[in-house]
């Protein structure tokens, strides 16, 4: 047979001139092979010969040979499920990787090599010999064996099963052809490869032995940098007889891109120039894709047309939102528009579920699961009502939310008939049976029909949900060919494997919501294409650590080790050969143009040009290859919404752009654009908090919620008057409300029995039983109200808050053996102004109206002659200088209190202070200046005097009172806003373009 291997220079193809050749065969003598879909389809344009990918070939030729009796092909999972029996059967026998047996990424690694063993031909038989010649010393000898064990084992069970995969396919249509085996075509034309699988090479060895066989493939002596990829195929159809016929280039280009096909290797220069090359930079991939899709717009408003563009990239993954970036440029495009498969409803319903029954003792899994929209939709879930109940109750195990749920009927009873059906093991026909039962049950399509009809969810999310339950029938039916494959059709399964089961099936890929205009532009991976030329490429990331993609080693063997074992005769790839392909794959996307190449790029900390760019400029020369960048302005604006986005920013705009805006958000756009900055700059506005007519007058006010409205006036309207509360699940945990009220009920029963005595003289061990007995009683009746939930964590908290407890009782103790004064607790938790108060509120009168005020004080101690206030703190007390700046007025107020309630004249009145709980150290407040001879623990404290936090407050309230009754309560927190804080989404005080009121005040 006489078989010819072209030899084409880079970007040269031998299709057409096949095409033109097979011509004078009839119809379906010839065959024309490639290596992809993509150019199958245009060879069958054509419509002059039979045309096939590469995997169609051995197939059709068992087939014709009277197949292969005995023998079916494997799928992925069945070879995923019989490599990990042979890890379970061997791991007492393995040295090496027992550890790594029940690791499904090992398992998954495994089988990678296992295929590339496979496409190399390599017999277990075979790989032992490599092995053993090679004779490593131990721990890696330890694992040769163990990988010539499983490859062994593995192989075996193929092969008692009767399944082949594709690389063995090969071997046996070969082994067909080399043993006299017939085909039904005189001639095959292989057109647009760069490699041969040795299974490959053999298959196509034989086949020009019953046929004429012709292969057009890039190889150039002069360029080995380039022609590294393709020289080992080269060498082994030259030496089974191809003659190899060096062909000229047919193309007509520009000089630069002509110089760039036939000359550009590493180390080369031309003095061409590159007017035909042009490099483009973005600070980011959105500024990059913007770059190229602003120039494409460029050329189809010159009246080019999109079938002249193509756009490449090394791999789609890395640009994922390609399809919407040339929807927003109104730009067709071919690629089709995916989502992700897990993150759809019913695959993310189905995989919570199993997670949860799996797992029963889990109770965040049984949690997100109730989360799901699909358990509203099918088993009646009020989502909402069960996420306030996370608010209000607190479950310490999944079997106490289970139950919760089925007493008070927030599910329908059919799922926990599912729950049950879940729990037993099946046959894969049962599985299968089961769940088809329940996508019937469900009636989805039909339910999301209804929710479609009231507007709840859009066409592509019908559409999506019907691909998703068809995914969920084809993973079925994998499920029942696996296990039959594997010779266990009859095997009970447990959920554990059909959950693993389902887990790999969601790797299959995205979903394909909408196909891509035939009409617009091809989109496609650099690797995909070659020999085909286009007026205009555009080539995209083309970037360190992208192009060329960044390949880690094997770490079963890594490439020492391949190379040694390749010397032995084994053909395993290595990362170099990875930066070959790579290379050749940037050489033959590039000199794929005809007119105009586009080159670009982004660069951030993490890279920048790919290497590819610096060896262009130094092939061309430096200044011939300016860079482009990206310029974000109006002017160089070609996509509809990001010009919107700039002439919405503009402060001023001329008649035009003021009616294409208008027309594009609306006439009352300018007036919505100013809601945001009207919020800062217009403080006496609905915009920011003010309300007028909310509060009714007179007004009552504690003295606790007058210090949350100087935090923050926006804060205050939202907590007290809107009555909102932060969403937050209840946990084993206490609310600090709750630990405040354990703490506040317990020293005022435990001091209550000590007033006006005080603690001094007492044996201590009898105080801390007495406190400790006390303190039991409130947390158990706290216990018993609900305040303090039931869980592992119980012993705990009690023991926690106990010794906050224990410190402050020696604390106190050794306080009131120094104190010269001699106070004693007189009054606790004494309350004003509430109802069954002994005190009434404190009136006072601002701008001529009357104003209220409550409160509760913690403690009151005295020795009949001078008084002192204690307020008690399980967080951080406000400082001095807030005290001094009326910023904390509730320990001012209580000292007026007591002053105008209580009838003690300021004389009398030493201060307050706090106490922080914590460690029971008395700390801050406001005092007189005496107070540091009495009390020896604040000779160094530097507190602020009474009369001047007494001024500072009075003023503070008068303004407060003012603003409260005007209604305004602007967003100004001051410090940090908390994390708790109800108002902290709704104020938006993070986008004040001016900064936070108070930095505005420091300016003033």
């Amino acid at each position: 047979m006489s078989n010819i291997l072209h030899c084409l220079q880079l970007g040269e193809s031998m299709r057409d001139r096949f095409l033109e050749e097979a011509r004078s065969f009839p119809y379906g003598s010839a065959l024309f092979l490639v290596p992809n879909r993509y150019f199958q389809q245009k060879i069958r344009e054509k419509g002059v010969i039979r045309a096939a990918t590469i995997d169609f070939l051995p197939q059709e030729i068992l087939r014709w040979n009277g197949g292969t009796p005995g023998f079916r092909p494997v799928n992925r999972p069945a070879q995923k499920k019989i490599l990990q029996e042979a890890l379970d059967y061997l791991e007492p026998h393995l040295d090496y990787f027992s550890s790594l047996v029940g690791k499904t990424g090992f398992r998954d690694n495994l089988l990678a090599l296992f295929d590339e063993f496979s496409r190399d031909g390599l017999e277990p038989e075979t790989f032992k010999e490599v092995l053993l010649s090679w004779n490593r010393e131990e721990p890696l000898k330890n694992k040769d064996m163990d990988l010539v064990r499983l490859y062994t084992a593995y192989c075996f069970k193929l092969q008692e099963l009767g399944l082949e995969d594709l690389p063995r396919i090969y071997t046996r249509a070969a082994e067909t052809l080399e043993e006299g085996g017939t085909i039904p075509w005189k001639k095959c034309y292989f057109s647009e490869f760069y490699q041969f699988d040795p299974v490959q090479l053999r298959l196509l060895r034989a086949l020009g032995r019953c046929c004429e066989v012709e292969v057009g493939l890039f190889y150039d002596p002069g360029r080995p940098a380039l022609s590294q990829v393709t020289e080992k195929i080269y060498g082994d159809l030259v030496g089974a007889g191809f003659a190899p016929v060096q062909e000229e280039p047919v193309r007509s280009k520009p000089e630069d891109l002509t110089a760039l096909t036939l000359a550009w290797k590493p180390g080369a220069r031309t003095e061409t120039g590159a007017p035909h090359i042009h490099l483009g930079e973005g600070v980011s991939q959105e500024q990059e894709i913007r770059l190229a899709l602003t120039s494409i717009k460029g050329r189809l408003q010159q009246g080019v047309k999109p079938e002249e563009i193509l756009v490449l990239v090394r791999k789609l993954a890395d640009y994922q939102g390609l399809v919407r970036s040339f929807a927003e440029y109104g730009i067709p495009c071919r690629l089709p528009q995916v989502v992700d498969l897990r993150s759809q409803p019913l695959p993310d319903f189905l995989t919570k579920l199993m997670a949860a029954a799996g797992e029963k003792g889990n109770l965040s899994l049984w949690q997100a699961l109730f989360r799901c929209p699909l358990m509203e939709v099918l088993y009646q879930v009020d989502r909402e009502k069960l996420d306030l109940s996370y608010t209000q109750l607190y479950f310490s195990t999944a079997e106490a939310f289970r139950l919760f749920l089925q007493r008070k009927e927030l599910v329908s009873t059919g799922f926990w008939d599912l729950v049950d059906f879940l729990q037993d093991g099946h046959t894969p026909a049962e599985w299968q049976e089961g769940f088809l039962d329940c996508l019937a049950q469900w009636q989805l399509p039909q339910a999301w029909g209804r929710l479609h009809q009231e507007g709840k969810v859009d066409l592509d999310q019908v559409k999506l949900l019907t691909q998703t339950e068809q995914f969920v029938r084809e993973t079925l039916e994998d499920l029942v060919r696996t296990w039959e494959l594997c010779g266990k059709k009859e095997a009970v399964l447990s959920l554990k494997e059909v959950r693993t089961f389902w887990k790999d099936s969601l790797d299959r890929g995205p979903l394909t919501l909408t196909t891509g205009d035939s009409q617009g532009i091809p989109v496609r991976e650099a690797g995909e294409i070659q020999g085909v030329s286009f007026p205009y490429v555009y080539l995209l990331g083309v970037r360190e650590g992208m192009f060329p993609a960044v390949k880690r080693e094997s770490w079963l063997y890594n490439d020492q080790e391949r190379a040694g074992l390749n010397s032995l005769g084994l053909e395993l790839n290595l990362t170099a050969r990875a930066l070959d392909t790579d290379r050749y794959f940037f050489g033959s996307a590039a000199v794929l143009a005809s007119k105009e190449l586009y080159l670009s790029w982004y660069s951030d900390e993490e890279g920048g040009a790919s290497p590819y760019i610096t060896e262009l400029q130094n092939f061309f020369g430096a200044d011939s290859l300016p860079v482009t960048v990206y310029q974000n302005d109006p002017d160089h604006c070609a996509s509809r919404a990001q010009l919107v986005d700039f002439l919405a920013e503009q402060p001023r705009l001329a008649p035009r752009e003021q009616a294409f805006l208008a027309e594009q958000t609306g006439s009352d756009f300018p007036e919505r654009s100013r809601s945001e900055y009207r919020r800062w700059e217009e403080t006496d506005s609905p915009w920011n908090g003010t309300v007028p007519g909310l509060v009714k007058k007179p007004l009552h006010l504690s003295a606790s919620a007058l210090d949350d409205w100087l935090q923050c006036p926006f804060a205050y309207l939202a907590s007290r008057l809107w009555k909102m509360a932060p969403w937050q699940e209840r946990t084993a945990f206490p609310t600090p409300d709750s630990v405040g009220d354990l703490i506040h009920r317990t020293l005022a029963a435990f001091l209550g029995k000590h007033r006006q005595e005080g603690l001094t003289g007492l044996p201590p061990e009898e105080l801390e039983k007495e406190l400790e007995r006390t303190y039991g009683t409130i947390f158990a009746q706290m216990h018993q109200e609900g305040k303090i939930v039931t869980s592992p964590l119980l012993d705990h908290l009690r023991e926690r808050y106990g010794k906050w407890l224990q410190n402050w009782l020696r604390k106190e103790i050794a306080y009131e053996e120094r104190d010269q004064l001699g106070l004693k607790p007189d009054q606790v938790e004494w309350s004003f102004g509430r109802e069954h108060s002994p005190w009434p509120e404190l009136a006072k009168t601002i701008d001529g109206e009357k104003v209220y005020f409550s409160g509760q004080i913690d403690r009151i101690d005295t020795n009949g002659q001078k008084w002192a206030l204690l307020d008690y703190k399980t967080g951080q007390p406000p400082s001095g200088k807030k005290i001094l700046q009326g910023k904390a007025v509730q320990l001012p107020l209580y000292l007026e209190a007591l002053e105008t309630l209580g009838t003690i004249s300021q004389e009398q009145i030493l201060g307050a202070g706090y106490v922080q709980m914590r460690s029971g150290e008395r700390m801050g407040g406001t005092w007189n200046e005496d107070v540091k001879k009495a009390f020896p623990w604040m000779q160094r404290a530097k507190p602020p005097e009474k009369e001047k936090a007494l001024q500072a407050a009075a003023q503070a309230v008068e303004e407060a009172v003012r603003e409260i009754r005007a209604g305004h309560f602007p967003a100004r927190p001051e410090g940090n806003c908390p994390d708790w804080c109800p108002a902290r989404d709704l104020c938006r005080i993070r986008e004040n373009p001016y900064g936070t009121a108070d930095k505005e005040k420091e300016e003033e």
